[in-house]
């Protein structure tokens, strides 16, 4: 049977069932990881529902939290459903109207971006003010990246998993945002080549965040495993 169609019904319950579980067995993830003759960084993953084990890991891993493969890979016990509970439904609305203000929002910002080139368009001439319409697409770009940023569920299984929620985000919006600016100053003032500053300016900021991102992740998941 494919490993994608073995992993169909419980995917979704999959990666809080193991964390419970393996909090439940007082395991760090590094310590399931060497039980498993795998990474921790692996088990972080599945943690997060960034990726699900290998076929071949499933019978040592319900062996070792004490369940069935069935009730791992549904994510509950066979005494019921322990990872979807009354208080997981609000955290659910919750995401569901993030995605639907990120639509509006981005939908909103096309409208007036396609309106605002038609008017200039038709009223002052077309170039340079194509830059409206990249900048609108781009603009939606950062909506897209920052509203998962107050993802309640999405935060706190990072966390819990030893991982920062916020700079991978933060750096792509202020690199978008570096981008949007170097376009727009470059369309109207025609000087492309002093501004490419803006973009190298931003490339810096943001590694340097991700750079802090990924000491705290470190710092956070060594503090966990003593």
């Amino acid at each position: 049977m494919d490993k994608k169609e073995v992993y169909m019904e419980g995917d979704n319950n999959f990666a809080e069932f193991l964390h419970s579980r393996r909090k439940e067995k007082g395991m760090t993830q590094s310590e399931l990881a060497d039980k498993l003759g795998i990474s921790n960084k692996a088990v972080s993953k599945w943690e997060t529902g960034e990726s699900m084990p290998d076929t071949s890991l499933l019978v040592p891993l319900s062996g070792i939290l004490g369940v069935t493969i069935d009730e791992l890979l549904k994510g509950y016990t066979a005494g019921g459903q322990e990872t979807v509970s009354a208080r997981e439904e609000e955290p659910v609305r919750g995401n569901a109207a993030l995605r639907v203000a990120a639509t509006v929002t981005y939908c909103v910002i096309a409208v007036c971006g396609l309106t605002a080139f038609l008017i200039v368009g038709f009223t002052v001439g077309w170039n340079p003010y194509w830059v409206i319409i990249a900048d609108a697409v781009m603009s939606g770009g950062i909506i897209g990246t920052a509203f998962p940023l107050f993802d309640k569920v999405r935060n706190a299984k990072k966390v819990s998993a030893g991982e920062n929620p916020y700079s991978e985000g933060i750096s792509g919006i202020i690199m978008t945002a570096c981008t949007i600016a170097f376009i727009t100053a470059g369309a109207v003032s025609g000087l492309w080549h002093p501004l490419w500053i803006i973009m190298v300016s931003g490339g810096v900021v943001s590694a340097t965040i991700a750079a802090v991102g990924e000491l705290y992740a470190h710092k956070n998941a060594a503090g966990k495993d003593k």
